[in-house]
């Protein structure tokens, strides 16, 4: 499901926006008869700017750790500002399968640094995924 999702917020970066409020409620997926996630979807695109505009928001949403500091200094929204709400649902996925994995774990550590600069690119999260999963498929 990262994978999907990385995938689809590269796909999203590529159209030139940043959706700006990346949470576990605004992603939904396709499943196939199996129960295999095949393709995940971005919603909600209320938020959503164009990188290098600017999004401010009120001190109310402050407490969601899903938003980058950007929104509230007026600075330029960038795709790292999506990157550290991609760690952030990643890190939700992975409490839920209550497993340890130390490739994610340091992926999630970075994604989750407060300066956009200091963020792995939505590709290299999609990278760390695809390894953390092909080190499961050879531990079976």
């Amino acid at each position: 499901m990262g994978i999907l999702l990385a995938k689809a917020l590269q796909d999203f970066h590529a159209q030139g926006f940043v959706h700006c409020d990346l949470k576990p409620d605004n992603v939904t997926f396709d499943f196939s008869e199996n129960g295999t996630a095949r393709v995940a979807h971005i919603i909600d695109l209320g938020h959503t700017r164009r990188v290098g505009r600017t999004h401010l928001l009120n001190a109310a949403a402050a407490n969601r750790p899903w938003y980058c500091r950007c929104f509230f200094d007026e600075r330029p929204v960038s795709p790292a500002c999506d990157v550290l709400a991609l760690g952030y649902i990643l890190q939700f996925l992975l409490d839920q399968m209550r497993c340890e994995y130390d490739v994610l774990e340091t992926v999630l550590a970075m994604a989750s640094k407060p300066r956009d600069e200091d963020r792995p690119s939505v590709m290299q999260v999609h990278d760390a995924l695809v390894e953390t999963l092909e080190g499961l498929e050879q531990q079976e």
